[in-house]
């Protein structure tokens, strides 16, 4: 594991600038000049984080951090952060190799039959496909994603603030897992040396603690459970329908392509979603943070293998759950498939909704979630309001065969060579 701090160049000094100009005559060009004499970024910060207890100035500070060598598992507890911008290395362009993995495959007998039926079905698409280029070589890997435990190890990329990188240390150091922890731990470190007069709360032993111990008890009582029957997997009612009348909302203006977002209106209108799908089918999607995402950790003993379309592959799934339920070595997280089964729920208002359902629905995506798009849609319509908002909003649904895909990775490789 190794975790690596960027700070923007003169961080401390940005941010120092910006807090003293807030409450000052002067010209910003004099503060900076100030700011940058030796220690007064560094006093000044003191003063208004330690003292007066102004931790909005950690919001102007923004930092560069990259986790490498943690596990899939951990990489979503990361990316549960809502403020903070992630890249994560894609299952999608990266074959995995058997030493890529949170416990070697020695360690654990389960880890290492999934890695042989992954290694399989990604041997198996390539071979059906007879063709060595990106689109054959993205498409085996996607089918054989699933066979993946969320042990595997990953690299994840992240942009934000101060602050955010603050909370996300705490929520770390108070998950029940030990990798989080050393995660957490080790953030916090570096996080120190990058800036330490920027996290006063991350060096002060009892304000961490207390902190620490509050988070545990949230995530403890709401995050960390598998009780399959604590979610309710269907619709629930339209909240925000006595805020939005309707019958006064204005004509769609044109959009001439899904990037034209439609306007705030519909963000009082919000919908609530439960939904089973597979671990890597939500891992997609939960990357839309805009939204609220409750999830349930998932249950190895049942499989989605995303797969229906391609009954040969999903042969290699079913004959690799045979014997993984066969199995008597114990099982945990890190051994879990991406296949796994996962209820989660998803609350989020009407633009959003518009905007994923128009970005997941493109053929560039992986057919598991854009069929999910496309059952989603269907359960809409079938209530009047929510009819009418999609016929009238929702314009660059793509409902073309997954085909097109394959296309779409074709003329992205044409784009790469000319």
């Amino acid at each position: 594991m190794k975790i690596t701090v960027l700070g923007s160049d003169k961080a401390l000094q940005k941010a120092a600038s910006f807090a003293r100009f807030s409450r000052s005559l002067e010209s910003f060009d004099t503060i900076w000049e100030k700011m940058n004499l030796e220690h007064q970024a560094d006093e000044l910060l003191d003063r208004v984080l330690a003292e007066y207890g102004d931790d909005s100035v950690q919001q102007l500070a923004s930092f560069h951090v990259v986790f490498e060598g943690i596990s899939i598992f951990a990489a979503k507890e990361i990316e549960r952060s809502r403020t903070l911008s992630f890249i994560e290395k894609s299952s999608r362009y990266v074959e995995m190799k058997d030493t890529d993995f949170y416990r070697s495959i020695e360690e654990d007998q389960n880890i290492k039959l999934l890695f042989e039926f992954y290694r399989k079905a990604y041997r198996k698409s390539i071979n059906e496909d007879l063709s060595t280029n990106k689109a054959s070589k993205a498409k085996a890997l996607d089918l054989a994603r699933g066979l993946l435990p969320l042990g595997t190890l990953t690299t994840v990329g992240a942009h934000g603030s101060a602050q955010a990188f603050e909370n996300l240390v705490f929520r770390l150091l108070a998950a029940p897992y030990i990798e989080l922890k050393q995660i957490g731990e080790l953030l916090r470190v570096k996080l120190i040396d990058e800036a330490k007069p920027l996290f006063p709360n991350l060096t002060h032993e009892q304000r961490l603690a207390e902190y620490v111990a509050n988070k545990a008890q949230w995530l403890n009582a709401f995050h960390y459970t598998t009780l399959e029957d604590d979610l309710d997997l269907s619709f629930f009612s339209n909240r925000g329908i006595s805020y939005l009348k309707i019958d006064h909302l204005p004509n769609s203006p044109k959009r001439e392509n899904r990037r034209y977002k439609v306007g705030r209106e519909l963000e009082f209108m919000t919908v609530d979603i439960g939904l089973e799908t597979s671990y890597a089918t939500f891992r997609d999607l939960q990357r839309h943070r805009m939204g609220t995402i409750e999830w349930q950790q998932p249950n190895c003993n049942v499989w989605i293998s995303d797969c229906e379309d391609n009954p040969s592959i999903d042969s290699i799934y079913e004959e690799a759950s045979n014997q993984y339920f066969a199995s008597s070595y114990p099982k945990d997280i890190y051994s879990t498939p991406m296949c796994a089964s996962t209820y989660w729920r998803w609350h989020l208002n009407f633009r959003e909704l518009i905007f994923v359902m128009e970005l997941r629905s493109q053929p560039q995506g992986h057919p598991a979630y854009r069929r999910l798009m496309g059952e989603l849609k269907q359960a809409l319509e079938q209530r009047e309001s929510y009819a009418y908002l999609l016929d009238t909003f929702l314009k660059h649904f793509d409902e073309s065969a997954d085909s097109s895909r394959e296309q779409s990775f074709q003329n992205e490789e044409k784009k790469l060579h000319k």
